[in-house]
């Protein structure tokens, strides 16, 4: 007989409750549904005291427990501990079977209420009361055919906007799991409301955000927005497989913002086609040691303290490296600066103190230009950067081609090249 399942189990389990007075007659009970192919959890093995009362709170909030039975009777009905097991069954909507035993029909949902202070609505489609004589296949039928918790809540839209972005009328955003325990999660491509059709398109704000368990997300097709903060503080999250993302028509375009702040086990991103932009998504992950960016568009301090990255391939169609993308990437040693980059921001590489290689390919003079604020004429200006100014700690800089004007305040000198078709500089020696 199965009576502690665990927490993650697909099919989820039934709760048992009942008032431990009433132990001889619930167990053959118990025993009854186990034979029969029902998962039942309930409470014999738990320690009396403070921890008892919230486990057996946590194991009924839990999305896993698909409904609670309760065996009512006089001794039930008398007791605290049973009447807040009931409160909170009821305050996490979830579908309730009472069975009646010694105990009239009459007046029973009104003490139901009476106990719960009449906080809550008793909802038909998850509420039965049934008597204790039944038998054991007939409140199985009952008690399965009552409504299950979903998974996901959402947020739906139709029509306007959404139409034009998403060429659909109907979208569904993910904006709050129901369940703290699990540990791989897969989102639903469609969902339906109402008998229509909802495209899932991504995750809101804080969907699973200090879900301390999670350790695998798939997202599947068509999606196209992670939010900030839907994962932030997942600290067991590691392997993130992402979908083609799909917008207006034919574009494959999706976008993380911010997503995965604080998941410090996070190492493996799997993506399928489209590009993806990428906006802080990844800041204070530890877990990350290598990236190639193809298919991505790297904004917004995206691997800002990601102090383990050893490895970064950037894309070959890579035009711009922003503010602190790499800030305090300790771990990286070499970068090599494709030839279509045109600006690389001077605080891009902040505190990478063991950059100590650079390669870049890049011709254009843009890169060595800063657009920056000006506080006494409240303008825009350009103002001239230095390659030393953004590779504070480069031991090394190779260059495809060098231009004519002044790119090193004076810290670096020409020495022959070990690599064919660069011209190389290294740090002079104090």
């Amino acid at each position: 007989m199965q009576v502690l399942p665990e927490p993650d189990q697909d099919d989820g389990f039934y709760f048992v409750s009942y008032s431990h007075k009433d132990y001889k007659a619930v167990l053959p009970e118990i025993v009854k549904y186990a034979d029969s192919g029902l998962h039942i959890w309930y409470d014999r093995f738990l320690e009396s005291g403070k921890s008892w009362t919230a486990e057996v709170h946590k194991k009924i909030a839990s999305y896993y427990c698909k409904g609670i039975i309760f065996y009512v009777t006089e001794n039930f009905l008398s007791s605290d501990s049973c009447l807040q097991e009931v409160d909170c069954a009821l305050k996490n909507g979830k579908s309730c079977v009472f069975v009646l035993k010694d105990t009239e029909f009459d007046g029973f949902y009104e003490k139901i209420l009476d106990a719960c202070g009449r906080k809550v609505v008793l909802q038909s489609r998850k509420i039965e009361a049934i008597n204790f004589d039944f038998a054991i296949e007939d409140k199985k039928t009952i008690i399965t055919a009552l409504e299950k918790p979903e998974l996901f809540e959402y947020y739906f839209y139709e029509g306007g906007r959404v139409f034009k972005i998403f060429k659909t009328g109907r979208i569904a955003l993910v904006k709050k799991v129901n369940c703290n325990d699990m540990r791989k999660v897969e989102l639903p491509r469609f969902v339906t409301r109402n008998k229509r059709k909802y495209r899932v398109g991504g995750i809101m704000q804080n969907a699973f955000s200090n879900n301390s368990m999670l350790e695998e997300v798939t997202v599947p097709d068509g999606w196209a927005m992670l939010t900030a903060g839907a994962f932030t503080r997942c600290k067991s999250l590691h392997t993130v497989n992402l979908g083609t993302p799909k917008i207006a028509g034919f574009l494959r375009v999706g976008s993380l913002v911010n997503v995965f702040v604080d998941c410090p086990n996070l190492s493996v991103i799997n993506k399928f086609k489209g590009i993806i932009i990428i906006s802080g998504a990844f800041i204070n992950s530890q877990g990350i040691k290598s990236f190639n960016s193809k298919g991505y568009v790297l904004t917004g301090k995206c691997f800002s303290g990601c102090v383990n990255l050893e490895n970064v391939t950037l894309s070959p169609n890579t035009r711009v490296i922003e503010k602190k993308i790499f800030e305090n990437c300790k771990a990286l040693k070499t970068i090599a600066i494709p030839a279509k980059v045109r600006k690389i921001d001077v605080s891009a590489f902040k505190g990478c103190e063991n950059l100590k290689e650079v390669v870049i390919n890049a011709k254009s003079k843009r890169i060595y230009r800063q657009t920056e604020f000006c506080q006494e004429t409240y303008k825009h200006r350009e103002v001239a950067i230095n390659l030393d100014d953004i590779f504070c700690f480069a031991e090394k800089i190779y260059l495809k081609k060098v231009p004519k004007f002044k790119i090193f305040k004076g810290g670096f000198k020409q020495a022959v090249s070990d690599k064919k078709g660069y011209t190389l500089f290294v740090r002079e020696q104090k």
